[in-house]
């Protein structure tokens, strides 16, 4: 077994474990009222989902991972972001880096090629969960100094202002339903 495989491997635990956590992250943003975010930790969850359908992908020989496993508690959204963002920090700049190096000494391609593109995906993640983090932080969530495009994520009503309307005229859901488009990636 080459060292390319073990790190599939190792990939494909961590990216399963990252989607569980992102679904739970979810359900505690919606208990805070926070549905967009919610939302966001979903598609994230399902991107890591596919990402770790991907690495199962390339694993072609029998491998065993053994070793530790790290859980933090969950704590309330705005930590969850910060914990989020420096899981996809760790892949994005250290983790799929390395892979790729040792998959380029095993002259493995294919996974050259998926642990690459991996490490761009989740740099962009890290920077989602970034700019979220600060906004709640910064109690600046549903307020900007300049127009934004806001969309209500249960109806779609689309809505252009330096803050969501108080209430969607359409599904009269809260403004906390409504996400800045030009925000995140």
């Amino acid at each position: 077994m080459n060292q390319t495989q073990q790190n599939l491997l190792k990939a494909f635990a961590g990216e399963s474990q990252a989607r569980n956590k992102y679904t739970t992250f979810a359900k505690m943003a919606r208990k805070e009222n926070l549905e967009w975010i919610a939302r966001v930790f979903e598609e994230t969850a399902e991107n890591e989902r596919i990402h770790a359908e991907e690495l199962f992908e390339l694993i072609t020989e029998k491998v065993e991972l053994i070793g530790s496993l790290r859980i933090e508690p969950f704590a309330k959204t705005s930590d969850n972001l910060k914990m989020a963002a420096e899981g996809e920090k760790y892949e994005a700049l250290t983790m799929y880096p390395n892979f790729e190096e040792q998959a380029k000494v095993d002259g493995d391609v294919e996974a050259i090629r998926l642990f690459g593109n991996l490490k761009n995906v989740e740099a962009q993640h890290e920077e989602r969960y970034i700019i979220i983090s600060g906004k709640l932080d910064n109690k600046s969530l549903y307020d900007s100094e300049t127009e934004l495009t806001w969309k209500c994520v249960n109806c779609g009503n689309i809505y252009v202002g330096t803050k969501p309307p108080a209430t969607c005229p359409v599904c009269k859901k809260p403004f906390t339903w409504y996400m800045p488009l030009n925000l995140v990636k």
